[in-house]
């Protein structure tokens, strides 16, 4: 997601076509999943911010997110 953003930022890319760029490079298992939740029809468009937290879910294991937040945390 971090490699998506950088380039969103550096095309300066209108909002309305963030989202389909993102997922213009999406490969394999991601493709799929796209495909499977991706609105269709004349249903409301998923925004960049949504989109991010639903590749968080997906791609992000909770209990690593939390192990990353404690280490995080204890820094000195």
């Amino acid at each position: 997601m971090r490699r998506l953003e950088n380039l969103l930022g550096i095309m300066d890319c209108p909002a309305r076509f963030q989202v389909a760029l993102a997922a213009y490079q999406f490969k394999e298992e991601a493709e799929y999943w796209w495909e499977a939740i991706r609105p269709r029809g004349d249903k409301s468009l998923i925004t960049r911010e949504t989109l991010k937290e639903l590749m968080d879910i997906k791609y992000y294991p909770m209990d690593y997110k939390r192990a990353n937040e404690r280490e995080f945390s204890s820094l000195k």
